[in-house]
């Protein structure tokens, strides 16, 4: 009898394992065929006879895009009534995620035309990241990477943007940056009440390191406001310090793995 369950959680391991993979080279196939398409539509968009034809599709498709992600998202709700945790529901998620990112996108190109497309290639080699995090790793983790990333994000937009044309727009992500660190805060704790569980679906593990992401979202938050009182020539080595942090981060949870 021991033998037999021995096997069958092998087989388990076995399947789960085969099924993350084909997921990871999925979503590395998707991601060099969005780099394709990005760089198609940088050599378009800067060739002056494709500039307007390029620039109104990407336009109109932001919103047809944004239309299926709200279909999606509804459709998700619907199957999360009937079945929390559903196989149906983790898709749709994932499908609306990813015409949300590409619906910014469209939207981004068509508004700032050919400057998009340097950060955007940052984007998709960041969300390539994220989602092996999301695979691999504990959930907390993915929380905490999410995080910095976006507190990283927003050091060097801050060192860039401040001294351009645009300042205002610095400030505008430095509030975007505490909202999200606030909102991270408030919904960990709700979790951390409640051992990872939201409405029976598991969020975070039960055994998730909830302190450490609490020093995480205040030590960024430090960062944040020590980048804002000093200036944007302090933010660029602050953008080098959170880096280095996710990489600690990074060493710790892959240490856990073993």
């Amino acid at each position: 009898m021991a033998k037999v369950k021995v096997e069958e959680l092998r087989d388990k391991r076995k399947k789960k394992e085969e099924e993350l993979t084909n997921r990871i080279l999925i979503v590395f196939g998707m991601s060099l065929l969005a780099l394709f398409l990005l760089i198609t539509l940088n050599r378009l968009i800067d060739n002056v006879h494709y500039f307007y034809t390029v620039s109104m599709a990407c336009f109109y498709a932001s919103f047809v895009l944004i239309a299926v992600a709200a279909a999606a998202a509804v459709c998700a709700a619907v199957l999360w009534k009937r079945s929390p945790g559903g196989v149906w529901v983790g898709r749709l998620v994932h499908l609306c995620a990813i015409f949300v990112l590409l619906a910014g996108a469209a939207g981004l190109v068509y508004y700032i035309q050919y400057q998009a497309f340097p950060l955007l290639y940052v984007v998709l080699i960041a969300v390539s990241f994220l989602y092996l995090v999301f695979n691999i790793y504990q959930r907390d983790f993915f929380v905490q990477a999410v995080v910095t990333g976006c507190a990283a994000l927003t050091l060097y937009g801050f060192s860039r943007l401040l001294s351009g044309v645009v300042p205002m727009l610095a400030y505008v992500g430095y509030g975007v940056a505490a909202l999200l660190l606030v909102a991270a805060l408030g919904v960990t704790y709700f979790l951390s009440r409640r051992k990872g569980l939201l409405g029976g679906v598991r969020l975070l593990p039960s055994n998730a390191n909830f302190p450490l992401m609490y020093f995480t979202y205040l030590a960024l938050s430090a960062v944040l406001l020590a980048a804002l009182l000093i200036g944007p020539g302090f933010s660029f080595w602050a953008m080098m310090a959170v880096l280095g942090y996710l990489f600690v981060l990074a060493v710790y949870y892959t240490i856990k793995l073993m």
